[in-house]
Parts: structure tokens; C-alpha cells; sequence
């Protein structure tokens, strides 16, 4: 096995690793840090790149022809794209009349939910390393008394999906079960750490909105605010999103997957919280990560590489099996020049084929 030295900055902090492998995770008070790609691609060049209006037209004529043929093939006949750059959107495009009006970007919605949380965190005694045990009176007054089962959870591990939330019990008729009370992540907090969701392993990675549904909660009880009203002022504004809302059709399933808005509005946010010149892009690792595959889980984000072949990116999506209007997807990329891509659409779509539509574009994007 090929053997080299690493040496890593986390925050102030500096690691030198000597590794075997491609792939390493460490463990940093408390947080896991996953470090993508040791050794191919650590370079630390990635910068925001203003280009000409004719290199910005040409790759926005990609970027949409990629969107386009792939909508093709899957058959779409409702979905929206949105492209920017240097900070601003440069292109929408649209099939059928989707983008009038928000759309759910359901899983996506946990990046907003991740970097809410780092701002309330800013703001307040509680770190990444706070643990549920440290909340439980605040989670208490909350109406969602944890069990001492729960205590040990961090709020890093939350983020990171490795907390032990198992199962998740957002599934089965997620629409449904929960449509019109935007408050109720707070029940799914009480069902979850009362006991019914931690039969997981806590360290290892298991993806679940049940994570994020607690979060939504300690947002509240941190911010003394509604969950949607601190992360609208906190992330959102700042962003100059204007079109999301937490409060519509799937409202209820706010910090997991309840927000709603124009693909622009999206790419908006993306670019404003992910792209080079954010705190996030140029140190990952100074927030909670946890490897995955071939990169690393962070605040609601999937991180691929570093340097100049950085990508930031998610996925999300509803399938009903009964309700078309359930069944609904999206997408975002953020590449480490500052170029964002995001597409909403309506019908449930593989996950392999999200992969293929997010390569696609960010060779088109290079």
C-alpha cells in the first residue's frame, strides 16, 4: 500500500497525518473530520473567477443544453435550472411554466438548516461539541423531553448524520402524516429522542431527516425564534433570497426538507454561503465533517476535493407512490470558481441519474 504525509490545517490547528489509504478520518474534540482525497487535489488555489459576458454566455449555453438533454431522457415535463456566477445568477430556464413559482427543494434543505445553525451557534454559549444532555432542560421546555439514552449526542454528530438516529421516522407517509403543522419537527424531536429513533450506532454514518428534525429544534430553543423566522433573517437575507418559504404544502417538514423556492433563489444561497469566498469553501473541516465515499458529509453538504477541483453539492427528492404532486426533485452544484448550478423538477427520479446530470455539469462548468 502507497504510504504519504499529509499535513492539514483545522482551524488553528495543525494536523500532520502519515496515511496508507486514499481516504482517513480523524477524530478532533469530538467532531469527525473527514479528509477527501489526501495527496490528489489539495491544492489551495480556488478562488472566485470573474470571466467576460462571452465566456459567461458560452458556458451558460452548456450548462442549459446538459440540463436540457437530460430532462430529455428522463422525460420530464415540469422542471427549472438556474445557473450564476461571480456571485450573481446569470441564466433561468424553465420546462412548462415550474418556475413561476417556488418549488420544494426538499433535501436541500438541509444545507439552510446546517448553516443556520452555525450562525445561531455564533451567537450563543453551545458549540458543535454541545450534546443533547447540555439542552435537555431547553429541549424539555420545548416539549420534547429527551431520554438519557440521548445525551451523549452531539450537535456535531447531528449534522453529520452520526448521531445514531435510527430509524428514521420521517419515512413511510411523510406528505401525509405531518402536512400543515410547520411546527412539527418539535414531534419528531419528542418521538425520536425519547427513544423509538436511537437504535443506530453513534459514530458510524447513516443518513436520516430525523438529524435534521431535531436541529430545526434546537435552532428554536437556542434562537428563541421559530425556525423559520431564524434561519429567513440569519442565512436567507443576507443571501438576498426573497421567494423561499417554509410555510407552504410541505412546510411541515421544514429543517429536513420543507423549504420551497425558485430555482434562482436557491442558487442564491448556494453561491452566497458555498462559493469560494465563504467561510464554508475555503475551511470545511473547521465545521463537523464525516467521510463518505469519496469525500465528506458537512452542514447539510456534500464535499468532493479541495482546491480548484472543489465541489459542494446535494441532492434531494419526494417519491409518492400515489400522489404525483409528491413526487418531486432537486439538485444543486457549487464548483470552486464560484459557478452554481441548481435544478428543481416534478417526478421522482433515480439516484444514479442525479449523479450523471451533476458530472455532466460540472465538466460543462469547468
Amino acid at each position: 500500500m502507497k504510504a504519504f504525509l499529509t499535513i492539514l490545517w483545522v482551524g488553528s490547528v495543525v494536523l500532520i497525518v502519515f496515511v496508507g489509504g486514499s481516504l482517513v478520518a480523524l477524530q478532533l474534540s469530538g467532531l469527525d473530520i473527514g479528509v477527501p482525497g489526501l495527496g490528489a487535489g489539495n491544492d489551495r488555489d480556488q478562488a472566485l473567477v470573474v470571466r467576460s459576458d462571452e465566456q459567461v454566455a458560452e458556458t451558460t449555453a452548456m450548462v442549459e443544453r446538459v440540463w436540457r438533454e437530460w430532462a430529455s431522457r428522463n422525460r420530464l415535463t415540469a422542471a427549472a435550472m438556474a445557473y450564476g456566477e461571480a456571485g450573481e445568477v446569470r441564466h433561468t430556464a424553465a420546462i412548462g411554466d415550474y418556475d413561476r413559482r417556488p418549488q420544494a427543494v426538499m433535501s436541500l434543505s438541509k444545507a439552510i438548516t446546517g448553516i443556520c445553525l452555525n450562525e445561531v451557534l455564533k451567537e450563543s454559549d453551545a458549540t458543535w461539541n454541545t450534546t443533547i444532555g447540555d439542552l435537555s432542560q431547553d429541549l424539555t421546555d420545548a416539549r420534547a423531553t429527551p431520554s438519557p439514552a440521548a445525551y451523549p449526542i452531539t450537535l456535531g454528530q447531528l449534522v453529520t448524520h452520526t448521531s445514531g438516529l435510527s430509524p428514521d421516522l420521517t419515512q413511510g407517509k411523510m406528505a401525509g402524516r405531518y402536512h400543515g403543522n410547520v411546527g412539527l419537527h418539535r414531534r419528531i424531536t419528542w418521538e425520536t429522542l425519547r427513544g423509538d429513533g436511537i437504535k443506530g450506532n453513534r459514530g458510524s454514518y447513516e443518513y436520516s431527516n430525523t438529524n435534521y428534525a431535531v436541529l430545526a429544534t434546537v435552532i428554536e430553543v437556542l434562537s428563541g425564534e421559530r425556525y423559520k423566522d431564524a434561519c429567513t433573517t440569519r442565512v436567507m437575507a443576507p443571501a438576498g433570497v426573497t421567494t423561499a418559504i417554509v410555510n407552504g404544502r410541505r412546510g411541515s417538514m421544514s429543517g429536513y426538507g420543507g423549504w420551497e423556492m425558485q430555482a434562482a433563489d436557491y442558487a442564491r444561497f448556494a453561491g452566497h454561503w458555498f462559493g469560494p469566498d465563504s467561510d464554508y469553501a475555503k475551511n470545511p473541516m473547521a465545521a463537523p465533517t464525516h467521510a463518505i465515499h469519496q469525500g465528506v458529509y458537512g452542514l447539510g453538504v456534500e464535499v468532493y476535493h479541495r482546491g480548484r477541483r472543489q465541489r459542494i453539492q446535494h441532492t434531494g427528492r419526494l417519491c409518492s407512490k400515489t400522489n404525483a404532486r409528491n413526487r418531486v426533485g432537486a439538485t444543486f452544484l457549487v464548483n470552486a470558481s464560484g459557478r452554481v448550478f441548481v435544478a428543481t423538477w416534478n417526478d421522482c427520479i433515480d439516484f444514479a441519474r442525479y449523479r450523471d446530470l451533476l458530472n455532466a455539469v460540472h465538466d460543462a462548468m469547468r
